[in-house]
């Protein structure tokens, strides 16, 4: 009996810490002084470390990477290949750096080349770790000045246009 008590705790906990739902977050905006696109993407590091090791760019940890250049343009290019912002034609972004948090929460640092002022409408694809997670869900918040705007990516909606 103690056994089965046991065995059915250690199954019950070990579900507590699995997950269904994945996420990813963008907060993007427009620096004037710069006349350029600022962004950061935040999601899981191990979510991504799996989604990346399944798509043929082996990595263990996202920290053994800060320095390695080559690892860093294969991470830039697989994220950019699914977010895309366009204002005024298509946005031309760089990832300046990343980090893992004690969270396990990874942060992408990027901007853009210089480029006009929005106008009335910024189109964003966000489908990012959408083709290997059935599950994925992404939200990104557009700051300015007076206000925020946050709209939501699903399966199903992974392009938004942002009304300014």
């Amino acid at each position: 009996m103690k056994t089965t008590l046991l065995i059915l705790t250690v199954f019950i906990s070990s579900l507590s810490f699995a997950h269904n739902y994945f996420f990813a977050f963008v907060e993007l905006d427009f620096n004037e002084n710069k006349n350029l696109f600022e962004a950061t993407l935040t999601a899981s590091a191990h979510d991504l470390e799996d989604v990346l090791n399944e798509v043929g760019i082996p990595v263990k940890e996202l920290e053994d990477h800060y320095s390695d250049s080559v690892m860093s343009q294969k991470i830039e290019s697989f994220i950019l290949d699914h977010f895309t912002v366009f204002s005024n034609g298509k946005v031309v972004f760089k990832l300046v750096g990343f980090e893992v948090n004690k969270q396990g929460l990874v942060n992408f640092y990027f901007t853009s080349t210089s480029c006009g002022i929005p106008e009335k409408t910024i189109e964003i694809r966000f489908d990012f770790l959408m083709n290997q997670l059935p599950e994925q869900q992404n939200k990104l918040t557009y700051l300015t000045d007076k206000e925020q705007k946050t709209t939501i990516f699903l399966q199903n909606k992974r392009t938004q246009i942002i009304q300014l």
